[in-house]
């Protein structure tokens, strides 16, 4: 309270709490009235007084806000929850609804940001994923400010070949494997089974939504793990032109758009097809134009380089544009090196 800054400032002590400063006030600015000038009182008066038409209004509000509730069942379901009042429940309704798009409370939970602090992965990705736009709610927004580490993705998509349901949400994980996909496979119901059957039975369980993106994730996989110690490179390539060359059979025009990133953690490989796609590369420590901060733990003795790829520039620096029909790698250097798909 600003009126407690002032009285403090002229050596008059207040009681902790709003209720004693509420009461004393009154008592305080007339048995003080000669440390304090005439103006001093009465811009403390003004500011007391905007203080009650503020709780005034506050008690209305809440008033209207707890009629409301009491009269949706949702609002009085959720009430029954401990801790849960009319506020809450009625704030949480007017953003989900009935709840529908979770599949289950873990899915709600992690919409709240209620998710432990990760310090390890066990070598593998740490996955959060949500099945509804990331505008909804703060949980993308809480995800991406405690994210630390030498590897991240991030992909918001607006619309999905399949049902927008968690199990169809990127990025799509197989061991320390990640991938993510921008674009669009023409004809994928017809493409479909001739990319399952280059897999063999246990890729093809491992499958567990019905998008374009995951289909292509695990052929290359699988064509990943039949040549481990080829470059990556050359398989993301090879894999790609065998998909663009089964889509022209079926379509001739078809438009192919296969923006992907392919990662195990160590190592990096992407490609732009049929998609816009920048990149920037950074020396040195970055602030982060949002928050004005940078987004990493901080080693003064260490050199920071970093590579960022994204379907557009998203920040003020000198932004260079991917070729089209292209393959890239971010070599050991934090360089980008691309070469023609």
């Amino acid at each position: 309270m600003r009126s407690v800054a002032f009285l403090l400032d002229r050596g008059i002590a207040v009681a902790q709490g709003i209720q004693r400063l509420r009461r004393a006030l009154p008592d305080f600015l007339r048995t003080n009235a000669g440390r304090l000038s005439p103006r001093m009182v009465r811009i403390i008066e003004a500011l007391a007084s905007d203080w009650r038409r503020f709780d005034e209004r506050i008690d209305e509000v809440s008033a209207e806000i707890e009629t409301l509730a009491r009269k949706d069942i949702g609002c009085e379901r959720l009430m029954t929850v401990p801790g849960i009042g009319p506020i809450i429940s009625s704030a949480t309704v007017a953003t989900i609804g009935s709840g529908d798009m979770f599949a289950k409370g873990r899915d709600f939970g992690a919409w709240l940001g209620m998710v432990p602090r990760q310090t390890s992965t066990g070598g593998r990705p740490h996955v959060q994923r949500q099945a509804w736009a990331a505008y909804h709610g703060e949980h993308f927004r809480r995800a991406a400010a405690r994210i630390f580490s030498r590897q991240v993705l991030a992909q918001v998509r607006r619309a999905t070949v399949g049902t927008p349901k968690i199990e169809n949400t990127h990025p799509f994980v197989d061991g320390p494997w990640a991938f993510i996909h921008n674009g669009t496979i023409r004809n994928f119901d017809r493409l479909r089974p001739q990319l399952l059957a280059q897999l063999p039975q246990e890729r093809r369980k491992a499958i567990h939504g019905d998008t374009d993106s995951e289909h292509v994730f695990h052929y290359l996989r699988h064509l990943q793990t039949n040549a481990p110690h080829r470059p990556l490179l050359d398989v993301l390539r090879d894999g790609l032109r065998q998909i663009v060359e089964w889509c022209r059979e079926i379509e001739p025009a078809a438009r192919v758009s296969l923006n992907v990133i392919l990662t195990d953690g160590e190592q990096m490989v992407g490609s732009r097809l049929g998609r816009t796609l920048y990149y920037v590369e950074r020396e040195g420590v970055h602030d982060c134009e949002i928050c004005g901060f940078p987004h990493i733990h901080h080693d003064p003795h260490r050199r920071y380089r970093a590579v960022v790829v994204a379907s557009e520039p998203i920040s003020h620096e000198d932004w260079r544009e991917v070729p089209e029909r292209s393959v890239y790698r971010v070599n050991e250097h934090f360089r980008l090196e691309t070469e023609p798909l």
